[in-house]
This record gives C-alpha cells, sequence and structure tokens, in this order.
C-alpha cells in the first residue's frame, strides 16, 4: 500500500482533481475483485508479465503466471516495486519488449 500512497499521493504523480479517498461501500468490492481470474483462458495469445522484483504483490504475479498456459514469459526487474516501473524503471521494461514481440 506505501508504493501507492508514495506514487499517488505525492508529488511523484499527484493531481490536482485526482480523488484522494473512495467510497466505504466499494471496499468489498475492491477486496473481491481478481485481475487473473480468467488468466488461464488468454493463451493461446501470447503473455508477458514484467515485474518489479520487490513489489509488494510478487506473490500475485507468480500464482497468476503458473496458472496462465503458453505461450508466456516472466520477467523480473530487479530493484524496482510495483509502481515503480510506471516512471522510474521504465527503460528496463522497454528493453524487455523487441524481443518478445520479435518472437510473434
Amino acid at each position: 500500500m506505501f508504493d501507492g500512497w508514495q506514487y499517488y499521493c505525492t508529488d511523484r504523480a499527484r493531481h490536482p482533481r485526482a480523488a484522494k479517498e473512495f467510497t466505504w461501500n466499494s471496499v468489498d468490492q475492491i477486496l473481491a475483485f481478481d485481475a487473473f481470474r480468467l488468466i488461464d483462458q488468454i493463451a493461446p495469445r501470447p503473455l508477458l508479465m514484467v515485474v518489479g522484483a520487490d513489489a509488494l504483490t510478487k506473490h500475485m504475479t507468480t500464482d497468476a503466471f503458473e496458472r496462465a498456459a503458453e505461450p508466456k514469459r516472466l520477467h523480473w526487474i530487479e530493484n524496482a516495486g510495483h509502481v515503480d516501473l510506471y516512471d522510474l524503471a521504465t527503460t528496463p521494461v522497454v528493453g524487455v519488449l523487441p524481443d518478445f514481440f520479435g518472437r510473434l
């Protein structure tokens, strides 16, 4: 959670018109949301997951990748958290793309 706060609630990415709160009646929906629920249905389309190795959500990535079918590739960006890939560690992320898309 701190990674998200550091990104969205500081000058790093804060926007003056951005909401700084959420409604309590949406908490159960947020907690129940599973972005990877249908990951096993992505194949045969190629899947590339580029993830910060220091991300607090690392266990979610590992689980999702294990459930995904081939073709798939998982690339860890060292010394980067989840939101670091948005602005601080973009060069290593972009470096992965030509190899992945060149094989399609």
